[in-house]
């Protein structure tokens, strides 16, 4: 399955993932999903992402990576950015499915 130290991720083991627990006829599909400003979901995704920075500041402060002040300032600037007609945001993702035996 590859050696997670060297991964951020785990797109990458979840057949084999799925394949340890059991599951059968495993398939995949790629997909983008268009946060930008103008696109069906960058309202519900500018909400999300400031959600989602303000729960993760306890988190980076205690890793070190940043101080309060950088970390602040940062989430400041993204939310001023992400509110331009000219903001772009592409996530890739993937899909994984499998079929399972219930006993």
């Amino acid at each position: 399955m590859g050696d997670a130290r060297h991964s951020i991720g785990i797109v990458h083991q979840l057949g084999g993932l799925m394949q340890q627990a059991g599951f059968v006829g495993i398939e995949h599909q790629p997909f983008v999903l268009d946060a930008s400003s103008g696109s069906p979901v960058y309202e519900m995704s500018r909400q999300e992402a400031n959600v989602t920075y303000a729960l993760l500041r306890p988190y980076v402060l205690a890793s070190g990576v940043l101080d309060a002040a950088t970390y602040d300032e940062l989430y400041r600037w993204m939310q001023i950015e992400i509110q331009y007609a000219t903001f772009r945001c592409v996530s890739f993702g993937l899909r994984v499915w499998g079929f399972k035996e219930i006993a």
